[in-house]
């Protein structure tokens, strides 16, 4: 019985993580005119990361780890097909 009443907030830490990394990522594409811009969004995506495997650490929960998986592969990838073009 306690499982169920138990409050699982990890598709909404996921959820805004994503919402985070699509907002970020859709004001700086308009902004980037330079070859090598890629690289602040690389860096923000890089720091985004490091984040959420920190607050995995400290909260020890298991979304924010899922949370940077998700950035990991769908924000660098997204981010090389992107720019890339």
């Amino acid at each position: 019985m306690a499982d169920k009443e138990k409050n699982d907030n990890t598709m909404i830490i996921v959820l805004l993580n994503i919402a985070v990394l699509m907002i970020y990522t859709l004001v700086l594409k308009p902004l980037m005119k330079g070859d090598y811009d890629i690289l602040l969004l690389c860096a923000l995506l890089a720091v985004h990361f490091v984040l959420c495997i920190i607050t995995s650490i400290f909260y020890n929960t298991k979304a924010y780890l899922l949370s940077a998986a998700i950035i990991f592969l769908i924000g660098f990838s997204t981010c090389a097909y992107a720019f890339n073009r």
